[in-house]
């Protein structure tokens, strides 16, 4: 399976199992992490607004369901930050 195509399945993965109080929550929680390096910008970006909201509407599964989308909300931030120093870098490089 390709990258885009790894990218997509994640996604939507995620978004079935946001707000479900089931075994799936950490299995995609878990598979976002192990999976989703090499997921682009736009991806990590609707993530983080998901989660946020889901979490503010109270509609984020049950606690422990909850701890797991904080937990790939702070991943997804890092994996923003790092594609921005590197961008950066790149740039520099560049001289842009």
């Amino acid at each position: 399976m390709n990258t885009k195509d790894l990218n997509t399945l994640l996604l939507c993965a995620f978004r079935y199992a946001l707000g479900r109080a089931t075994y799936v929550t950490k299995e995609v929680a878990d598979l976002l992490y192990k999976y989703g390096d090499d997921m682009p910008e736009f991806y990590l970006v609707q993530i983080m607004k998901d989660i946020d909201h889901a979490i503010e509407h109270d509609i984020a599964g049950h606690e422990c369901d909850q701890l797991e989308w904080k937990w790939i909300r702070d991943w997804a931030d890092k994996r923003l930050k790092i594609l921005h120093d590197k961008t950066r870098e790149e740039r520099a490089a560049l001289d842009i």
